[in-house]
């Protein structure tokens, strides 16, 4: 079972957390712990400011609460494990760091990323730690943000 409160540290301590709209690298507008704004999202109208900004020399009209941070995280991380739900048939079996790990990685790379790792999907379908732990390497993903691959990964391998 997903602890929400630790996967809201563990998420917020990889994405970061803003409580102003601004761009994120792949120039989307984005606020709280990576939430990508929709427009249909109150914040749609929020002014974008750098990703640098401190939130204490903005206006307060365009910050949200921490609150409205911490429901966009949870509308967010349900998403996430209803894409591992329907990737993993064995969910609900998994140790709760495998869980963690699986749903930070579906919050940063998405659902149809995370289907491309076929291989390590594979390996957690049979509870393959060591495997997991291998396959994790072998991507793009693991190129790109090396120090998050890295952590996640070492959780896994404990598992073994």
């Amino acid at each position: 079972m997903i602890n929400m409160d630790e996967l809201f540290e563990e998420i917020r301590d990889d994405e970061g957390v803003r409580n102003f709209k601004y761009l994120c690298s792949e120039n989307h507008p984005t606020i709280g712990v990576g939430h990508r704004v929709r427009d249909a999202d109150p914040e749609a109208g929020l002014e974008v400011f750098d990703a640098d900004a401190h939130p204490l020399d903005l206006d307060a009209a365009q910050t949200i609460s921490e609150d409205r941070v911490r429901e966009l995280f949870e509308e967010d991380v349900s998403v996430c494990i209803e894409a591992c739900q329907k990737i993993y048939a064995n969910w609900d079996e998994l140790p709760q760091d495998a869980q963690h790990v699986l749903a930070n990685m579906s919050f940063q790379l998405g659902e149809g990323t995370l289907r491309k790792f076929v291989n390590m999907n594979k390996a957690v379908d049979d509870q393959d730690w060591s495997a997991v732990a291998w396959q994790m390497l072998d991507s793009r993903w693991a190129q790109q943000t090396p120090a998050r691959c890295e952590r996640l990964r070492a959780r896994i391998k404990k598992l073994v």
